[in-house]
Parts: structure tokens; sequence; C-alpha cells
């Protein structure tokens, strides 16, 4: 029964948006009807995005006691869906509640509302206790914090930022945030992660290769999360940047303070958060 009601919002929400059947396009894109929440509640996770689409961002509790497999470096974060809890918000067209959050625990939806960008995070929407009894929380923004590869060199970028904070990093590279925030649950401890984009999917065409320090050239990031424009800036053929990704950056803070910059994988794993948080 709860199938056949998430396949019919399927089709009522095809009727009432110009949203593409394709998933990437519908990344970011305003929700253009109002969804009866009670609707959502025991429906997987898989089953609300392939109905509404990638969130506009999402938030992973990881507990750590939970993946103690010999491969768990290896995971994901799509890996852990059903293994730990998650709040994902949608971008909805109301001035007065702008967004739609959704509750998942093991990859289930125990709570919707609509609300705020803050509601995500309050606990009138997520049990403090699913929250304090974990060790990481991780933020994944879509679309956001990407970097043009040919912009970015190591060993400059340790020289200039380490010792400086995150925002002059940003500020640097027009970013208004990065694509992943990971932090421990007191948040002394942080993780910025930023894919590195090569230079000829570059979404504005009219970049060329600027000096390393002003990058006034790249415009990838304008959306703020708690801004309600969508920009398009982002996208390259209504693909996602991370699928052109092959690195990204990732800085390591201390108490807001850059301790360390590495170029790792193109996907945020798991490993990332064990070998920079239990040195």
């Amino acid at each position: 029964m709860k199938k056949i009601m998430i396949f019919m919002l399927f089709f009522i929400l095809l009727s009432t948006t110009a949203c593409s059947i394709d998933s990437s396009t519908k990344s970011n894109t305003l929700i253009n009807t109002n969804i009866d929440t009670s609707t959502l509640i025991g429906s997987s996770y898989k089953d609300i995005e392939n109905l509404l689409g990638i969130p506009y961002s999402r938030t992973y509790y990881i507990d750590d006691d939970k993946l103690n497999d010999s491969l768990s470096d290896k995971l994901t974060m799509e890996d852990l869906i059903e293994s730990i809890n998650i709040t994902t918000s949608y971008k909805i067209k109301s001035k007065e509640k702008p967004f739609l959050h959704i509750y998942f625990k093991n990859g289930v939806a125990v709570n919707a509302m609509y609300g705020n960008y803050t509601l995500s995070s309050s606990k009138n929407f997520i049990n403090s206790e699913d929250v304090l009894n974990t060790d990481y929380k991780v933020d994944v923004f879509s679309n956001k914090g990407y970097i043009c590869e040919s912009d970015f060199v190591i060993s400059y970028a340790a020289k200039e930022f380490e010792g400086k904070t995150i925002t002059d990093f940003n500020k640097s590279f027009e970013v208004s945030s990065s694509n992943v925030i990971a932090s421990t649950i007191n948040g002394n401890h942080k993780l910025y992660f930023y894919p590195l984009v090569p230079h000829k999917q570059h979404p504005d065409k009219n970049h060329s290769y600027p000096n390393y320090n002003s990058n006034s050239n790249a415009k990838l990031d304008t959306v703020n999360p708690v801004n309600n424009n969508i920009s398009n800036i982002n996208r390259t053929d209504n693909k996602y940047l991370k699928n052109y990704a092959e690195s990204s950056v990732v800085i390591y803070t201390k108490n807001d303070v850059i301790q360390s910059i590495s170029i790792e994988g193109k996907d945020f794993v798991y490993g990332i958060l064990n070998k920079t948080f239990n040195k």
C-alpha cells in the first residue's frame, strides 16, 4: 500500500511541475506541490528520492560503533543510508515554510515536516538522543563547493591557508560553502570537502585560467543554504559536476583554524573521517 501511494504521488508531481524525470535535472529544483507528509512516513529513502529527486541538502549522523567492518573505510555516505540516521531538506515554493524536511532511521522515513531551513536540526524534528549518541555529523550540499582543478595547487594552498580560517579559503575561491562539511558532534573538529572539476567542464564558459589568488572568474557557487534563490550556474549539460571530478580537496580544521590541506578521491568516504579524526 505504501509503495502504491508513493507511485501515485510521483505522477501527481509530474503533472504539477516542470521537473524532468532525470534525477540530475530535479536536483535543487523547487517542489511545486504540497505533499501530505503523513504519506511519506514508512517509505524508504530510495523511494522518496525517486519521487522528489536529490535533496537540496542532507545530514548524516554516524555512530562509529555500528561501522566496525574492515571495509567500512571505503563506504560512501550513500552506502550508509540503511545503517544510520539521516535528515534531508527539499526546497518548496512557499515563503512561509520554504523547506520540506524528512527524517530517516535506518533508511526509513519516521518524520516529515515543513518549515524553515534550521528546523531540520531542531529537537522538534529530530530526536536529540539520536544526535547525542552519534560520533560524526556529515552535511552534504547538492552542487556546491566545486573548484576548477586548474586553479588549485596543493603546495601553494598549504603554505597560503594553513593557520587561517575556512572563510579565508572560501573567499579566495569564491565559494560560499564546501560540498561536504563533516564534524565531530561537539563541532571542534571539522572536515571540508571540495571536488575538483576539470577546466573544460567548468560551468562558466568564459572561464579562463585565472591567477591562483584572484580566481575572479570561478563562479562555481552562488547559493547559500538559507537563500531561497536557485542558480543553474552549477550545472554542465544538466549533469552533476561531481560526475566530472576525479579528486577533491579536503581541509581539516580544529577550532575553526585550518590544520591541514590534502588531495583525496572524488567521493567523500567514511575512511576520511577515521583517518583524520582518529589520529
